[in-house]
């Protein structure tokens, strides 16, 4: 989707929202990639920030919290 360059602010919310509904079912990989995703700014061809909202606060309070139970998973690869 960052690829994309979906510039929709509702549909970065419903899916961050489904992430959320099914987070048991992710890997240490995927939350991160979660978190680096749905932090990232979208930008438009000259590389401006488009001011998108993807999501909220508590979407990253709730993966930030569920990471440590995945700490002996991680590793540099």
């Amino acid at each position: 989707m960052d690829r994309l360059r979906v510039r929709d602010s509702e549909m970065w919310q419903l899916n961050s929202m489904h992430v959320l509904r099914m987070l048991h079912k992710y890997s240490a990989r995927d939350l991160s990639q979660f978190l680096d995703i749905f932090d990232r700014d979208v930008v438009d061809d000259e590389g401006e920030n488009l001011g998108v909202i993807k999501t909220d606060e508590v979407f990253f309070e709730r993966i930030v919290g569920i990471l440590p139970m995945y700490i002996k998973q991680m590793n540099n690869l």
